[in-house]
């Protein structure tokens, strides 16, 4: 009846054939447990009758791993733009508000211009009394430097006539010099002959003197004639007169020597005084020169000056292309595409030089910022492909790849700030949106590893553990120093060589020395 029954409820009837057959399935394997028992549990027996126990075994070995990091975010701007005044004074217009759309280039504020257009005029007027100053100083040097430069030809030639002057008084001094001389001495030779006629002269009257005595006795004696005395007398009357005469010609001839002495030393004294005067109008030219090059001078330092008042007018230029650039300052345009996320003063306020008024955010490109430690920041570069989750947006996945990462780590963290771009060509992530990155990063040369399983008493902390190394079939319990994992293989540091075998399934725990069956993994990584 009871069978009947169940047959009529078809699965109650399956669900107790099925609690009947795991029973019976029970059953058989106590059965096959207590016949199989003096062998171990499965396994051979050694030599000794000891039991060998199966284990899994796998061979350690070099491999590049991928390590997942999974790191939480931020996303952001790419250019987030305060907008400062850059003049001050009261805002007058304050055209946007707070998550407005702007475009490039539409204006945002307008502060009050008028301290900056009358800066402005100031700066012209500036310019225009430089300027005018500037061309009243050219006109002066260009006539300053026309007259000294005339000045100093003029004296050039003045000292070189006075030069020739003083080189001409100067042959004329020698040459009145050298015909005084001449004079003097012909003067001398004349005198020389006058007195040798005097002294023939006087040797003449002697002569007739002594003649006419001699016949003045002879007349007494009646030896001589009276016209014979007669005439020797007449003869020494002639003689004395010619005595007298050469006497004259001797005082003639002295008072000439005289003379020519005087007029030489006169002419001497006159063509001496010409050099004299010469050389003082040549002292005279040299210094007319060295005025009219001081004139020169005084015309370079025309041109210092004109130098300077023309620095002062490149200076008034650039002071007023400044007051244009304050005034074009006093409209406040958005430098990006994007909206306003921040709105700090409202009109009528009084904006100082660098208050920010706005803050504008570029709504075309955003980046998520995320970090990550010190051991990974190395192996990544930029371009690493990166993957990003936006919980905002019901957990929808975009591809990125990092843009930048900063050279300094952050005291707080520890860690290094990455900025990953995203592909998001539709704009639909937004700043200020919460990201989950996962980077998947690797060694660049192959490290040596192992199966995780055959891992055993783990120090986190030390970062040490056991692992059970296989030798000719018998257990070595082996300390090894060991990294990263990724989901099936660790990086050993210290404690194995590449193609040691180690345990990684048994069913409990073994002993140094221990004889195993070691069973070779069924697949590889």
């Amino acid at each position: 009846m009871m069978l009947a029954g169940l047959r009529q409820r078809p699965k109650l009837f399956a669900l107790v054939v099925l609690v009947g057959a795991l029973f019976l399935g029970l059953v058989g394997y106590r059965v096959y447990q207590a016949v199989s028992k003096p062998s171990g549990r499965g396994g051979r027996r050694s030599r000794a009758g000891a039991a060998v126990p199966p284990v899994t075994v796998d061979v350690a070995s070099k491999r590049r791993l991928q390590f997942e990091f999974d790191q939480v975010g931020n996303v952001e701007s790419s250019q987030n733009v305060d907008i400062v005044a850059k003049s001050a004074g009261p805002i007058l217009e304050l055209l946007v508000r707070q998550g407005d759309p702007v475009r490039q280039g539409q204006v945002l504020v307008r502060i009050d211009p008028s301290p900056a257009r009358a800066n402005l005029l100031k700066k012209k007027s500036d310019l225009a009394n430089a300027q005018f100053t500037y061309y009243q100083l050219q006109s002066q040097q260009q006539l300053t430097d026309v007259q000294a430069s005339s000045g100093v030809s003029i004296a050039g030639a003045d000292l070189q006539a006075a030069q020739a002057n003083v080189q001409k008084s100067q042959q004329v001094y020698s040459a009145t010099r050298t015909q005084g001389a001449t004079t003097i001495t012909q003067a001398q030779a004349k005198l020389v002959g006058a007195r040798a006629s005097l002294r023939q002269s006087q040797v003449d009257f002697e002569t007739a003197k002594a003649k006419y005595e001699r016949m003045l006795g002879l007349q007494r004696q009646g030896f001589a004639s009276n016209a014979d005395v007669q005439d020797t007398y007449r003869t020494m009357l002639s003689q004395d007169a010619a005595v007298d005469l050469q006497e004259a010609n001797v005082r003639a001839a002295e008072k000439d020597v005289v003379n020519a002495q005087a007029q030489a030393k006169k002419d001497t004294v006159s063509a001496k005084a010409d050099i004299d005067v010469s050389k003082l109008n040549e002292v005279s030219k040299e210094a007319s020169l060295a005025e009219a090059r001081a004139g020169i001078s005084k015309s370079e330092a025309f041109r210092q000056q004109l130098r300077a008042q023309q620095s002062l007018v490149h200076a008034a230029e650039a002071d007023l292309e400044t007051a244009q650039l304050q005034l074009q300052d006093t409209v406040l345009k958005s430098p990006v595409n994007g909206y306003v996320s921040d709105r700090k003063l409202d009109v009528g306020a009084v904006a100082s030089l660098g208050t920010s008024i706005l803050t504008v955010q570029s709504g075309q490109q955003v980046w998520v910022v995320t970090s990550l430690p010190q051991e990974v920041i190395s192996r990544v570069d930029k371009g690493h492909p990166v993957e990003v989750t936006i919980d905002g947006l019901r957990g929808q996945v975009f591809s990125g790849r990092v843009f930048s990462k900063d050279a300094a780590i952050d005291t707080a963290t520890r860690q290094f700030n990455v900025r990953v771009t995203l592909d998001d060509q539709k704009h639909l992530v937004k700043p200020g949106m919460f990201a989950r990155v996962k980077i998947k990063v690797g060694p660049p040369d192959p490290q040596l590893t192992v199966p995780n399983s055959a891992l055993i008493d783990k120090d986190v902390e030390k970062r040490e553990a056991t692992v059970y190394k296989v030798v000719n079939k018998k257990v070595e319990v082996t300390k090894v120093s060991y990294g990263r994992s990724d989901t099936r293989q660790t990086v050993i540091n210290k404690g194995l060589y590449e193609g040691d075998t180690v345990v990684t399934q048994s069913q409990g725990r073994l002993k140094n020395g221990q004889s195993i069956d070691p069973q070779p993994t069924s697949g590889k990584d």
